[in-house]
């Protein structure tokens, strides 16, 4: 019987422009001050859900234009 392959999950590597990272450690100050805590693997967690609700809204629409 053939052994199936082991989809390996990709890693991204993101620079972010200096708004956008106020933007998140505010955010992340403000989660930490609401919660008592900072929860593991926040960023992690928000990229994932940006992902997904760019790929809800942008899945099949192949004309961007990237420029």
């Amino acid at each position: 019987m053939a052994k199936k392959r082991e989809v390996k999950p990709e890693r991204l590597n993101i620079t972010l422009t200096s708004e956008q990272t106020q933007k998140l450690n505010t955010y992340i100050i403000n989660v930490g001050k609401k919660q008592g805590r900072i929860p593991s693997a926040i960023k992690t967690k928000i990229l994932r859900a940006a992902l997904d609700e760019w790929f809800q809204k942008h899945e099949n629409d192949f004309n961007i234009d990237w420029e």
